[in-house]
């Protein structure tokens, strides 16, 4: 009885901490894309460390992470300094060519699009990255307008060997965008979060 206990006392703390309650900002459930309405949703957190663990199958990433409005943004709490608007990823390869282009793996019911600066692909809709190797990796906006692109490749070497929550920031591995892209970043990673270095004026 006690064992059961503790397991139902475990499972409530990691269903808070993740925001795994129904219906709230970032889940699956219904699109909303006014910039007005988009909200907080652990911005700047490891978006794969409760999205491929916690939530039921239809909420899990393949690929997320946060963009801010600069580099060095000081309280990624505060929602004025994340970058608003329906936002995409895109992963290139050494030709830059597009490869993986998150539009194409869209859903307009889901709630992830809620979470203001939110960039991600759903892992329901597209399994892994295949072929493995690096990419370059590209923010846009709904239309295709270039907001940030990364300077050097990342490499995705499978899904099935990343895990999440013991070492988000593989280097191998680059599932979880927030985790490098941190700032400050006392352990080497990328020098602060994803911000538009290309096209500021277009970050609401």
């Amino acid at each position: 009885m006690k064992l059961l206990k503790l397991l139902l006392l475990l499972s409530a703390i990691v269903l808070v901490a993740c925001g795994g309650e129904e219906g709230e900002e970032g889940e699956e459930g219904g699109e909303v894309s006014a910039v007005e309405k988009q909200g907080w949703h652990f911005q700047g957190r490891n978006c794969l460390g409760c999205h491929n663990v916690d939530f039921k199958p239809e909420r899990h990433l393949l690929l997320a992470g946060t963009v801010f409005k600069t580099a060095t943004a000081d309280n990624p709490d505060d929602m004025a300094q994340v970058c608003g608007g329906e936002l995409y990823i895109q992963l290139l390869d050494s030709s830059y060519n597009i490869v993986y282009d998150s539009r194409n793996y869209r859903d307009p019911n889901s709630k992830g699009y809620r979470g203001k600066g939110n960039v991600f692909i759903l892992k329901r809709l597209l399994s892994d990255i295949t072929p493995y190797g690096g990419y370059y990796v590209r923010v846009i906006t709904k239309d295709g307008t270039t907001l940030a692109q990364s300077l050097t490749q990342h490499l995705f070497n499978g899904i099935s060997s990343y895990d999440p929550r013991g070492n988000p920031a593989d280097a191998n591995n680059r599932f979880s965008c927030n985790t490098c892209h941190t700032y400050p970043n006392p352990q080497g990673g990328a020098p602060g979060y994803l911000y538009p270095q290309l096209n500021t004026n277009l970050c609401k």
